[in-house]
């Protein structure tokens, strides 16, 4: 029998959201002996990072904007990827108003801006307006694929 094409892997820094989705998907390329391995976040919100003292989720949309791209970061070191090996995201935000964009664009300049890098990485991105997300809380969600090669 062929070893799975697809796994998936949960952070264990934070917990679990939920039994019915993991963090991140694996999926190896090809399925025997891989190059690379095709990466999937789950939808990220803006709940503060674990590794910060526990906290309630912020009312700002920049906080959580800037929590759910750490919450992205910290799905993809789960394979040792990074920002510069994101290929597209998604990102949701509930009542999509023209004001939030110069915010968002920040977080993401911000996200992208590696160290040392000359070029800022910009992947793909759609930006979508919701009416609502998972909780009446939550203001922002992002998903991001990625590609890393088999080290």
């Amino acid at each position: 029998m062929s070893p799975p094409v697809i796994t998936t892997l949960d952070r264990t820094d934070a917990p679990p959201a939920t039994s019915t989705f993991s963090s991140l998907s694996v999926t190896a390329i090809p399925s025997v002996n891989p190059s690379v391995y095709l990466l999937q976040t789950a939808g990220q919100v803006g709940t503060p990072p674990p590794t910060t003292p526990p906290s309630p989720i912020p009312t700002s949309f920049r906080e959580q904007a800037e929590n759910a791209f750490a919450n992205v970061a910290a799905c993809l070191a789960l394979k040792s990827a990074t920002p510069r090996d994101i290929t597209k995201i998604s990102i949701f935000v509930v009542d999509l108003e023209p004001s939030m964009r110069g915010a968002l664009i920040e977080v993401i300049q911000n996200f992208f801006r590696g160290e040392g890098d000359d070029a800022p990485h910009k992947p793909p991105s759609s930006l979508i307006g919701v009416a609502r997300l998972a909780s009446s809380e939550f203001l922002i969600e992002v998903e991001a694929t990625a590609v890393v090669a088999v080290a």
